[in-house]
């Protein structure tokens, strides 16, 4: 299986064994570490690119301001228009006591500026005709698309991880720390490291117990020899060749890196994370015949501290751990990052599907938005109004205890009771319907729905009654 993953002239290095050294024997070992270091640099996660201000979002939300009652525009209007949340809060402690619009604030002022003059240029764009449909008749429709939009679009929102952090920073900080550490510090950019500082000592910084500290810490150790016949490369590693007896050179890592052929560039990180990792369960071992241990490239003399020896030594990480591959440090955190990108595949798909549907509804609210006086409602603002009151209030019918049931049997048991005194069929206490607070509608026994501030219902059971109008 991991032959098959693998290049034909990479598996030939890898597996190539024999005891007696030659130019570039630390290539094969060398080629696992580099294909390690293209999944963790060159395959990090750009930054989140889906746009919450989508033009058919804000057109819905304008829409939905612009045919709003007068006394909801005028809110934003006078001073409003350049207050801050804060700053209209304070000045209104009276009147909105208790109110926070501070998460809407923002965008309901922008909306209202966008839509409040008549010539301006989206109201120029979006002209009403004459003959549309009363404001009042087409609020309900557009008031619940533009719920649904609101809930869509929070699926454009930057994708988190279970405990809260931004899920793209979490996978790029799992990738930063598998590529440096010990005496290698992150570069400008973090798309690197920089290091060794000083000249330190092979033999400390490169123990079995440092060993897999990270992919950067690796490559120094496997490719710091002072033997001609131990390279990384064809053409060695330049100045990173030790020149004073145990010691590592100075800054040598970016001249070790530097050797590493270029990967491919297309392909995910998952894809890249795999290829490194079967290189890696497949090279272990294979150069040092005769040894227990699990050591990645080809010792000198039995170990892998001093600068005649090319390699790195995981037998501890394999011996305590107990854990295959996985308790060496960076195959962990690359592990981890790769789990981590299937959430974010899914935020991804969510957020196509999201903005696609988006779209719709701003379809589905300009044709409601434009509907003639007296005629039937657009049948898909209808439905899409049916789906989000079912959302809202569950699928049952409300008016399910009525006067018709006239009788013990007619009257529903499962949400109704019967007065035999009054021969009456009403609703089980606790479940009358009710205002249900921001965002939600109820509708009164005349069927019209309250679309003004005078006539909600909200008004006199909520602090909040206004924020139902606008999301």
């Amino acid at each position: 299986m991991l032959r098959a993953l693998l290049p034909s002239t990479t598996l030939a290095l890898i597996l190539a064994g024999g005891g007696h050294a030659a130019v570039g024997d630390a290539f094969p070992a060398f080629a696992v570490l580099c294909a390690a270091w293209d999944a963790a640099t060159n395959k990090q996660i750009k930054p989140w690119s889906e746009d919450r201000e989508l033009p058919e979002l804000n057109d819905i939300y304008n829409m939905n301001m612009s045919i709003a009652s007068e006394e909801w525009q005028t809110i934003f209007d006078g001073q409003a228009e350049q207050q801050t949340w804060s700053q209209f809060a304070q000045a209104n402690a009276g009147k909105y006591k208790g109110i926070d619009w501070k998460q809407n604030w923002d965008r309901w002022r922008k909306q209202r500026q966008q839509t409040k003059d008549a010539g301006g240029a989206w109201q120029t764009k979006n002209h009403r005709p004459e003959w549309a449909a009363t404001p009042r008749d087409v609020r309900p429709v557009i008031l619940a698309i533009a719920e649904e939009a609101t809930e869509l679009s929070r699926k454009l929102e930057p994708p988190r991880t279970a405990d809260g952090k931004d899920l793209i920073a979490e996978i790029n900080s799992k990738l930063a720390s598998a590529r440096c550490s010990g005496e290698l510090k992150a570069a400008a950019g973090n798309i690197g490291c920089t290091g060794p500082e000083g000249t330190p000592d092979k033999t400390t910084t490169c123990t079995t117990a440092k060993a897999g500290g990270s992919i950067g810490h690796d490559m120094l150790c496997l490719c710091s020899v002072a033997e001609a016949t131990d390279k990384c490369s064809s053409t060695g590693v330049g100045d990173a060749v030790p020149n004073s007896g145990e010691k590592l050179r100075s800054n040598g890592f970016q001249h070790i890196v530097a050797r590493c052929p270029k990967g491919p560039e297309s392909g995910t990180l998952p894809q890249a994370i795999d290829l490194a990792l079967a290189m890696l369960a497949t090279a272990l071992g294979t150069q040092q015949p005769g040894s227990n241990n699990m050591i990645l490239g080809k010792s000198g003399g039995g170990t892998c501290t001093a600068t005649n020896s090319a390699c790195v030594d995981y037998h501890e990480k394999f011996s305590k751990q107990q854990a295959g591959i996985t308790g060496i440090p960076w195959v962990a955190l690359l592990q981890q990052a790769r789990a981590l990108y299937g959430t974010y595949v899914d935020a991804k798909l969510a957020a196509q599907t999201a903005r696609q549907q988006i779209v719709m509804l701003a379809g589905q609210a300009k044709r409601e938005y434009r509907r003639p006086a007296g005629s039937l409602k657009d049948p898909a603002g209808v439905i899409q109004e049916q789906a989000t009151n079912r959302r809202r209030h569950g699928a049952d019918d409300t008016n399910q205890c009525t006067s018709n049931n006239a009788t013990a049997d007619e009257c529903p048991e499962t949400r109704c009771e019967y007065d035999s005194e009054k021969n009456e069929c009403r609703p089980k206490k606790g479940t009358e319907t009710t205002a249900t607070g921001p965002g939600e509608r109820t509708t009164p026994a005349d069927g019209k729905a309250n679309n003004t501030v005078s006539d909600s219902l909200l008004i006199k059971t909520s602090p909040l009654w206004l924020a139902f109008l606008l999301f």
